[in-house]
């Protein structure tokens, strides 16, 4: 699942491509969400990157994730604990499909 939801936490589960000429969010599959990464994939920029994409297409605070698995793969876990508006799986990814359609 690309979204499960644990302990009032998410875990995002994301298949990221670094190297993009741009940061974006390519699909939302059953599996995983799919990001291209402008960042190169070496001394964790990219990594860095993700936590920064995600902060950002979510407008939270990038503190309120945290890379729990993949930190040297490209599919990769990251726990989300949002503050407020998201509170079930099914509002991250119609938020996620939203983006896809702008």
């Amino acid at each position: 699942m690309a979204v499960q939801l644990f302990k009032n936490q998410f875990i995002l589960n994301l298949r990221v491509k670094p190297n993009a000429r741009k940061s974006h969010l390519i699909a939302v599959t059953h599996e995983a969400i799919e990001l291209a990464i402008q960042a190169p994939a070496r001394d964790g920029e990219a990594n860095d990157a993700v936590l920064d994409f995600l902060s950002d297409i979510f407008a939270a605070k990038r503190r309120q994730f945290e890379l729990i698995g993949g930190l040297k793969s490209r599919d990769k876990r990251v726990r989300f604990s949002p503050e407020t508006r998201f509170s079930t799986t099914q509002d991250i990814l119609q938020h996620l499909q939203s983006l896809l359609q702008t």
